[in-house]
């Protein structure tokens, strides 16, 4: 974006902003004042100058005004003040009265989204609260933490819903992460019974995603999901419940479906067993299986 462009951007900026703005030296000197709360944001915090907030924020403005992405572009504002020496993570927020500090941070899992990490949600108040000889400097943080941490736990839950009920994109089943270098896989075809040796718990994700399944068992180290009996309807839920526990923590598992000609599939140390009396979806499961192998 051309000098000019950035200017007529922040002049507009301005005309609404400015004498918000021209507070923020004052609460950023004010703040330098107390090392133990700069830590506490995080170590490695620095406040920017005073003789850079302009330039900065020319340059922030900018910024906001080329993004396209709609997950920034819903989030992220021109009002907002980076507050950082280096980087945009710390911003002030001018459009709120009680002038919220935040971090804004990344959700890494879908769905994908910015969210604010609150420092004080009222800085004004709390300028004046470290102040009074009973202010906790320790617990203030620990609790600023623990909110933090239960709206991320909620996105998690959020992320579940979505999982269990087929709507979240799961990783692609290849090679590397269906088999194991150290341990050779084969299998037999006896009957209607088709035994998988030497495979990972994703071997299941070859099974058409939409069919429908009852969850017998489901043991994995880390698994921190409840009442999997009740989630677990479809193959592509299992499989993101795979995914989201770790394939290589699953323990074990047993479905049941087609239950009138007693079908039904289980794995366990490596092992994959297949029992149905379709020879055909049998072999398109080998088809798949060993167009994986010889990728």
């Amino acid at each position: 974006m051309y000098i000019q462009e950035k200017e007529k951007l922040f002049q507009k900026f301005l005309l609404c902003w400015k004498t918000k703005l021209d507070k923020i030296p004052a609460i950023l000197k004010y703040l330098s004042a107390y090392p133990e709360i700069i830590r506490n944001i995080d170590k490695d915090f620095k406040p920017i100058s005073i003789e850079e907030l302009y330039t900065s924020q020319l340059e922030w403005i900018s910024l906001v005004a080329q993004f396209d992405n709609p997950i920034e572009t819903n989030f992220f504002k021109d009002f907002w003040v980076p507050v950082q020496k280096e980087g945009y993570d710390y911003f002030i927020d001018l459009s709120s009265a009680s002038l919220p500090l935040f971090e804004a941070n990344y959700f890494f899992f879908e769905p994908y989204r910015w969210y604010k990490k609150y420092i004080f949600k009222d800085l004004t108040q709390f300028l004046t609260d470290i102040d009074k000889p009973d202010f906790d400097t320790e617990n203030y943080f620990k609790s600023i933490k623990n909110n933090n941490w239960s709206e991320i736990q909620e996105f998690f839950r959020e992320r579940d819903e979505l999982g269990f009920t087929g709507n979240i994109s799961l990783t692609p089943i290849d090679k590397e992460c269906l088999f194991s270098e150290e341990i050779k896989s084969d299998y037999t075809l006896l009957n209607n019974s088709l035994v998988i040796t030497g495979i990972s718990s994703v071997i299941i994700g070859l099974l058409p995603l939409e069919l429908s399944i009852k969850l017998e068992k489901f043991q994995a180290k880390y698994n921190r999901h409840e009442n999997l009996d009740e989630k677990i309807k479809s193959i592509k839920a299992l499989l993101y419940l795979i995914q989201s526990v770790g394939l290589l923590s699953v323990d074990s598992y047993t479905i049941t479906f087609d239950t009138k000609n007693h079908c039904k599939a289980s794995f366990k140390d490596n092992t994959f067993v297949f029992e149905y009396d379709d020879n055909s979806f049998l072999n398109g499961l080998i088809d798949k299986y060993e167009n994986i192998r010889n990728q």
